[in-house]
C-alpha cells in the first residue's frame, strides 16, 4: 500500500526582491523541483494551498491541483508600522502555514485517514534532492539545520 504525503504549500509567491516588490519569481521551478524530487511509485501526494497570490491563482491551482486551496487578499494582523515589516512578515507567514495546515487536517476528517508524512512548504524554496520516504521516521519533526540550511 502507498504511503500517503501531504505537502501544506503556504505563503506568497516570491518576488525578486524582498516584501512582494519586483518581478515574481519563476515559480514553476518551484514546481518543477517537487515534481522531480517527491514523487515516485511508492508514495500518493495530495497538496494543500494557501496563499497570498490572489493574482495567480488560476496558474497554481493548474500546476498542483490542490484537495483543497484558500487564496485571498493579504491581512493586517498588525500595522507594519507599529510592528516593523520583519515581524509582520513572520507572523503572515506563519499564519499561512496554519492555514495550509488546517486544510489538510479537515480534508483528513472528511475522508477518515492521517497522512503518513506532511510536508510544509512554500513557492519560492526549492527542494534539491529527492527524498525517500522509505528512509524517513514519521514518528519525527524534521527541520533544516541552522547550518545545513540545504538538507
Amino acid at each position: 500500500m502507498n504511503k500517503k504525503v501531504a505537502l501544506c504549500l503556504h505563503g506568497l509567491v516570491g518576488h525578486e526582491q524582498p516584501h512582494g516588490k519586483g518581478p515574481v519569481i519563476p515559480y514553476r521551478l518551484v514546481y518543477d523541483s517537487y515534481i522531480q524530487n517527491l514523487y515516485d511509485k511508492s508514495i500518493e501526494i495530495d497538496v494543500f494551498i494557501h496563499s497570498w497570490s490572489v493574482d495567480l491563482e488560476d496558474e497554481i491551482k493548474l500546476l498542483y491541483s490542490p484537495k483543497s486551496s484558500i487564496f485571498e487578499k493579504q491581512k493586517l494582523f498588525v500595522d507594519e508600522k507599529i510592528i516593523g515589516i520583519k515581524e509582520f512578515s513572520v507572523t503572515s507567514r506563519f499564519y499561512s502555514l496554519m492555514v495550509s495546515n488546517s486544510l489538510k487536517i479537515e480534508h483528513e476528517k472528511n475522508k477518515g485517514f492521517v497522512y503518513d508524512y506532511v510536508l510544509m512548504g512554500r513557492f519560492d524554496v526549492l527542494l534539491n534532492k529527492k527524498i525517500d520516504f522509505r528512509k524517513i521516521n514519521n514518528k519525527y519533526f524534521y527541520l533544516p539545520s541552522p547550518t545545513n540550511p540545504h538538507g
